[in-house]
C-alpha cells in the first residue's frame, strides 16, 4: 500500500510539473505573438509619422481626412494616401509635453516656436528618441519629451482637428503637427452646390457696393446680404470676391484721397465679417484691386505698386512689397505671384506694359515679362498657363491678349483679341471680347478660337464678369444691366451655354462664390 501510494504521489507531481511547463510555454507564446503584433504596429505608426514628416518637409498640403473604424485615412495633395491606427487617447504619453512641429521661414524645423537649427527643406528628417527620453531632429534634441512615463514609443494619432486653413494631428505621445489644409471644410469633398455669392461693385462714389446671395434649392435671392447679415454696407467699389478655405476674401477699392479702402473677410457658411483689414495709412489709400493665395497667406494687389501679405489665420497684415507700377490683376501659379503693372492716370508710372514675377517662398521679385501695354486682367490653369489681357492705350496701341508658360516664363503667344471678363476652366478659356460684344471660348491646346459660347439665344446686356464653379463646370456670367448702379442680373450655363437659371443682383455684378454641400 505505501509503495502503491509513492508511485501515485509521483505520477501526480510528474502531470502537474508537465501541465505547468505547458501552460507557461503557451503563456510564452501568447506574450511574444502580444510583443510581436505591438512591434509591428509600432513599427507602422513610426512609418505613418514619418510619412507625415516628410509630407510638412515637402510643403505638402491635406487634402482629405476619412474617419474610418479604428483610424483615419490621409489624403495628400502629392497623391499618397495614409491609413494610420487611432491612439488611446492620451494613455500613453500622459506626461509628454506637447510641441508644434513646423517649417519656418528661414526653412528649418521648429518646434514650439523655436529654431532646431536643422534645414527642412530637401532632405528627410531622422526621427530618433534620445536616451533622456526626448524626440531629436537629425540628432538635435528638441528639449520636448517623446512619451510620458508610461507611454509609447511609437507615437499614435488620437484626434485630427481642422482648425481655419489647418490640419491639426495630435498624437499619444504628448505631440501635435500643424499642415496646411488644401481640402474642403471639414475635410470632406464638395457633393453639389447650393448657394451663390455674387459680388457687386456698384457705381463709383456712391457706396453701394453689395454681396448678393442666391440659394439654388429654394431660388430665393438675398439682393444685398451682407447689408442684411452685418448691419451695415459692404463700402465703395468693391472689385474682387475670392474664396480660402472656410472664409471670403473681399476686396474694397475704395476712392482716391479717401479712406475708404478694406480686404474684408467674411465667413462663408454665415456671410457674417469676421474682420475689415483697413488698407490705407498717414499717407493715403492703398488702393487694392485683386486677391491670390498660397500656403495660407493673402496676396493683394494695389494701385501703390504692392503686394501685401496677410496670414490667413491672424487676419494680420505681415508685409508689403513694392513690386512695380498700377497693380491691377494677379493669379498665383505655384510658388510664384504674377502681377500686372498697368497704366492708370492717377498712378502714373514707366512700368505699364509688364507681368512682375514674385516668388512667395522668399516675398521677393524675381523679374519683369513684358506684354502689351495696359496689361489689367490675369488668370490662371492649373496645367501653367497664363493668359494677360491688356487693353492698350485706347487709341494707336491695340488691346492684345497674351499666352504665358509658367514654367519658364516665355511668352509664347500673342492674340490679336480685345478681351473683358475671362475664366479659365482646364484647357478652355472663357472670353468677353469687342467690349461684351462677342463671348466665345479658346482652346488652350489648339489656340483656336471657338464659336458664340451662348447656344439658347439668351441675351446678356453688359458681360461684366465670368465665373467657372470648379465643383461641376458650370458658367455663370454676371449682366451689368448697361451699368445699371442698382439692378443686375446673374446667369448660369453648363458647358454646353445652354441656361440653367438667373437670379437677380444689385448693381454691376461680376464676380461668384460657391456654397457647397458635402458627401
Amino acid at each position: 500500500m505505501k509503495r502503491s501510494h509513492l508511485l501515485s504521489l509521483l505520477f501526480a507531481a510528474s502531470v502537474a510539473v508537465t501541465s505547468c511547463q505547458k501552460g507557461d510555454i503557451n503563456q510564452l507564446k501568447d506574450q511574444y505573438a502580444d510583443l510581436d503584433s505591438r512591434m509591428k504596429q509600432q513599427q507602422e505608426d513610426l512609418k505613418n509619422y514619418k510619412a507625415l514628416l516628410d509630407a510638412l518637409n515637402a510643403k505638402v498640403s491635406v487634402n482629405a481626412v476619412t474617419n474610418t473604424t479604428d483610424g483615419y485615412i490621409i489624403k495628400l495633395s502629392d497623391g499618397r494616401e495614409l491609413t494610420v491606427k487611432n491612439g488611446t487617447n492620451g494613455t500613453n504619453g500622459n506626461n509628454g509635453t506637447t510641441p508644434q512641429i513646423t517649417v519656418g521661414a528661414n526653412g528649418n524645423w521648429f518646434v514650439n516656436g523655436t529654431d532646431t537649427g536643422n534645414k527642412a527643406q530637401g532632405t528627410s528628417p531622422q526621427i530618433t528618441i534620445g536616451t533622456n527620453g526626448n524626440w531629436f531632429i537629425n540628432g538635435v534634441d528638441t528639449g520636448n519629451k517623446a512619451k510620458g512615463d508610461n507611454g509609447s514609443a511609437a507615437p499614435k494619432i488620437t484626434s485630427i482637428l481642422h482648425v481655419g486653413d489647418e490640419i491639426i494631428f495630435l498624437f499619444d505621445s504628448g505631440e501635435s503637427m500643424k499642415m496646411p489644409f488644401a481640402g474642403a471644410p471639414n475635410a470632406l469633398q464638395p457633393k453639389e452646390t447650393v448657394g451663390v455669392y455674387m459680388l457687386c461693385e456698384g457705381t463709383m462714389d456712391a457706396d453701394n457696393s453689395a454681396i448678393s446671395y442666391y440659394d439654388i434649392k429654394t431660388g430665393q435671392t438675398i439682393k444685398d446680404c451682407f447689408r442684411q447679415v452685418n448691419g451695415h454696407g459692404l463700402g465703395e467699389t468693391a472689385s474682387d470676391l475670392k474664396r480660402y478655405g472656410s472664409k471670403m476674401y473681399c476686396v474694397v477699392s475704395g476712392i482716391q484721397g479717401k479712406s475708404k479702402s478694406f480686404l474684408e473677410v467674411i465667413d462663408v457658411t454665415t456671410g457674417k465679417s469676421l474682420k475689415r483689414i483697413p488698407f490705407f495709412d498717414a499717407n493715403g489709400p492703398y488702393m487694392p484691386r485683386y486677391v491670390g493665395f498660397y500656403k495660407n497667406k493673402a496676396y493683394v494687389s494695389s494701385y501703390d505698386g504692392k503686394v501685401t501679405r496677410i496670414d490667413t489665420t491672424s487676419l494680420k497684415i505681415e508685409a508689403r512689397l513694392n513690386v512695380g507700377g498700377a497693380l491691377e490683376g494677379l493669379a498665383v501659379v505655384g510658388s510664384k505671384l504674377y502681377v500686372a503693372n498697368s497704366s492708370h492716370p492717377l498712378h502714373p508710372s514707366t512700368n505699364n506694359n509688364t507681368v512682375s514675377v514674385v516668388d512667395l517662398n522668399l516675398f521677393s521679385k524675381m523679374y519683369d515679362i513684358p506684354v502689351t501695354f495696359n496689361p489689367v486682367k490675369i488668370a490662371a490653369t492649373s496645367n501653367g498657363s497664363l493668359l494677360v489681357s491688356s487693353a492698350g492705350d485706347y487709341a494707336t496701341i491695340q488691346p492684345a491678349l497674351t499666352k504665358i508658360n509658367s514654367l519658364s516664363d516665355d511668352v509664347v503667344k500673342t492674340y490679336p483679341y480685345n478681351v473683358g471678363p475671362m475664366a479659365l476652366s482646364g484647357n478652355t478659356a472663357y472670353l468677353s471680347l469687342d467690349w461684351g460684344g462677342s463671348f466665345k471660348t479658346l482652346n488652350l491646346k489648339t489656340d483656336a478660337l471657338g464659336s458664340e459660347f451662348i447656344a439658347d439665344g439668351t441675351s446678356v446686356l453688359t458681360n461684366n464678369g465670368i465665373t467657372v464653379n470648379p465643383q461641376n463646370g458650370d458658367v455663370y456670367v454676371a449682366d451689368g444691366n448697361w451699368y445699371d448702379g442698382n439692378n443686375g442680373f446673374a446667369y448660369c450655363f453648363g458647358t454646353d451655354g445652354k441656361k440653367k437659371f438667373q437670379f437677380n443682383t444689385a448693381g454691376m455684378p461680376q464676380h461668384a462664390v460657391f456654397v457647397y454641400s458635402y458627401k
